[in-house]
This record gives structure tokens, sequence and C-alpha cells, in this order.
């Protein structure tokens, strides 16, 4: 395979690192440049990403929070590493509170481990240099920054060959240096030194924290993953798998390659792929979903806002108590029936109201985007199989007492 140049499309307005496949690289000048391989193959990556979602909570006993505090809290759920951080709650369902609360928050990161198995089908030994690339905001671009800049270190990066963890060195590009290189433009990369006798198959596995873009409307995602790197080595890929674990996917979400989605996983499967195509997957939140068809309300509320929401919505017109219903039960990926549709408030297909039915539509009717349009076709509403068990508890207790009569499930 060789590698190619490479368009990006990304719908979003904030910048974070777009993040590729491993190549080997050569320096011309002092500067790393991909290189092609006739003997080394990709026999396999497994590329596993899982976001952990923002998260608010109360304080617990014998915490306490001050003015001005920046401490971390470190966290006690062995699987999830993100400490906890003091915030002020000003605001319940967009009123100021009289009395602000402090509350813990933890901050949504992505944390991706990408492993590469390698194998050098050639008759001699090699010694290669094996780089994995990133796309890093430079501070001055446009949008916003949802992640680290050109500037700032990839948190918790490492890097392991064969089981061992190993050095790696990083290496970054002026903007001068980026222009020199063709095909895939990136500004960072993490190389380490690899040799292979023949015959032999060597294994490399990164990990660390990213980010994924949000757009600035404030639910829509985006997270775009080059694989056309691997080009570069000889060969197809023998086999590509990534999952990808999204807790708070809505019903409507997007992926340029094929895929499942069973209990809130992402996974995509391909064998022996010449990768001609990138990774890219842009979805909603069940929270956003539902804040789009019934304003006012948001899972990043504490629970005693909802409870507010709810007596609130009880205490309004009947008519729109169902309503409210059916519309949370679509957000959080509930079968549509016909009773739910013609209830909620929403279009007969609720992923018409999604951010990225709303962009595609309009690089169709504005530029013609071919693309887009076939985007557009994918985009299908999915039932969620966790369903109700994913549906918040406090919005799960307002359900209950409006579906107290009966009703679908």
């Amino acid at each position: 395979m060789r590698h190619g140049f490479i368009a990006l499309f990304l719908v979003c307005a904030l910048a974070s690192e777009v993040n590729a496949n491993d190549v080997s690289i050569s320096f011309i000048g002092g500067v790393p440049h991909i290189q092609e391989e006739d003997d080394v193959t990709m026999a396999s990556e497994y590329l596993r990403f899982r976001l952990f979602p923002h998260e608010t909570s109360p304080l617990p006993d014998g915490i306490s929070c001050q003015p001005d505090d920046e401490a971390e809290i470190p966290s006690t759920d062995p699987d999830d590493p993100r400490p906890w951080h003091c915030r002020l709650l000003r605001y319940r369902n967009g009123v100021r509170l009289e009395d602000p609360a402090w509350h813990l928050e933890r901050y949504r990161e992505l944390r991706a481990e990408l492993t590469y198995t390698f194998r050098n089908q050639g008759e001699q030994p090699r010694t290669l240099e094996i780089g994995l690339p990133f796309d890093m905001p430079r501070p001055g671009d446009s949008g916003d920054l949802s992640g680290p800049s050109i500037e700032d270190e990839i948190e918790d990066f490492s890097t392991s060959l064969d089981g061992e963890e190993v050095p790696v060195t990083r290496y970054d590009l002026s903007v001068q240096e980026e222009e020199q290189l063709e095909g895939v433009r990136y500004n960072r990369l993490y190389s380490v030194t690899v040799s292979f006798e023949p015959g032999q198959e060597r294994t490399l596995v990164h990990s660390y924290l990213g980010r994924v873009t949000t757009r600035s409307s404030g639910g829509g995602n985006s997270f775009v993953y080059l694989l056309r790197t691997g080009l570069g080595w000889a060969g197809p890929i023998g086999q590509v798998e990534i999952e990808f674990h999204l807790p708070d996917v809505g019903p409507c979400l997007l992926s340029s390659l094929p895929y499942t989605l069973v209990d809130g996983v992402i996974r995509v499967s391909l064998t022996d792929w010449e990768p001609q195509s990138d990774f890219t997957l842009e979805w909603e939140t069940n929270g956003f979903m539902l804040g789009l068809n019934w304003e006012g309300w948001n899972v990043d509320y504490d629970n005693d806002g909802v409870v507010d929401s709810c007596q609130q919505l009880l205490a309004g017109p009947a008519e729109e108590h169902n309503e409210w219903a059916a519309t949370v039960e679509l957000a959080y990926g509930a079968r549509q029936t016909e009773e739910r549709l013609s209830t909620a408030e929403s279009p007969t297909d609720l992923c018409d109201w999604a951010d990225l039915f709303m962009n595609l539509v309009d690089e169709v009717e504005e530029w013609g985007n071919e693309e887009a349009a076939a985007l557009l076709e994918q985009l299908r509403y999915h039932e969620d199989s966790r369903f109700p068990a994913n549906i918040p508890a406090a919005f799960a207790s307002c359900l209950e007492r409006i579906r107290a009569g009966g009703g679908d499930e």
C-alpha cells in the first residue's frame, strides 16, 4: 500500500487533537516524514476508545470546598481514574440561586488504547522508527480549544513494546516544517525504535487521555481517527478492530465505516483492509436530544433541579405530560412506536432534529456535497438495548409518575 493525500471534513466549532495510525518514518532535514515499507506489514490493529462523560455530584460527607479551591480530589473508582474538582453551582434550570451550593465535577475525557502488531515479511533484519502522529491545534486556530494544543503535553501518554514500557521521542513540527510534508499533515509525532528479525512480529501499544470535539451548540460530538496513514505499510491491514465506548450516546449517530451499536459500544471489524478512508464518528448525547425537543431540560442539572422541573411540568396542562414522557423515552432510545411518535414533541423521525441532520442538509443544499448526501442516507434512529435502565434516576422518577396509569415500556 502507499499513503495518499488526505482531506478531512469536520463539522465542528471546537478544535481537538486528531489521532492517526502508527507510521514508519525517516528524517529529511531533521523533519520526520512518513515513508513507505515494502517488507513490514501491519498485521492487525485494535483501537479501543472509552469516553468518560462530564459529571457533577453533591459534596459527600467529609469533603469541603473553599473559594478559588483548585485542589484535585482523587477518584475512588478503579475503572474511572479522573479526579474530581470543586464547582460552585450558581444556577438551576437557568435561574440564579440565592444560595449557591458547592458540588464536585469531573471533566469529559477520552481514554485511548491503541494496539498495533507488525510483521517483517522480508528476508533481512530491519530497524525502523515507528511514529504515532497527531494533528494538534495551534494557538490562534479558528474555534475554541477543547483539548491540549501544540504547546501542551498529551496527558498520561505511554508506549509499550511487546509488553515492556519503552521511552518515546516527541517531535513538534513548526508551521514551516509541517508545510514540507506530503500527504498526511501532522505537527506532533511520538517515535520509538523497533528492530525486527526476518518473520518476527512486534506489538506496540500506546495509551493516553484525549478529547472529542463538541460543537458550539452544546451536544453534537465529532471524533476523527486517521486510518489512511496505514497505507504506508506493505500489503493490506490483516485485521482492524475498533471499539468505542460511549455511555451517553443518543439514538442518532453517524459512522464513516460499517458498525454495530450494542449497549453504548460501537464496534467496527474489518479484514484484509486497505484503508482508503478514515474513521469519522459523529453523535448527539441523550441529554442534548432531550434539550432540542423540550426546552429547559438537561441531564447536566442536579437531581433537585430535575425534580423541580418535574413538579412544574405536572402542575401544567395535562396534555403536556405524555408529550414530555414520549420525548424523553425517544431521546434515550426507546422503540419508535406510532404512539410515541405521534405524542412526542418531535417530527416523525427524532433524528431530523439532530445537529448532524441539520449540518448535512446545509452541506447538500448549499454546496451540493456528495459525501454529505451519502452520510445523510446513513443517519438513522437506533433503539438502545439499555432502555429504560439508561434513563437518569430523576428523569425515571418523573416518568414513573406520568406513566403510573400504564403505557409503553
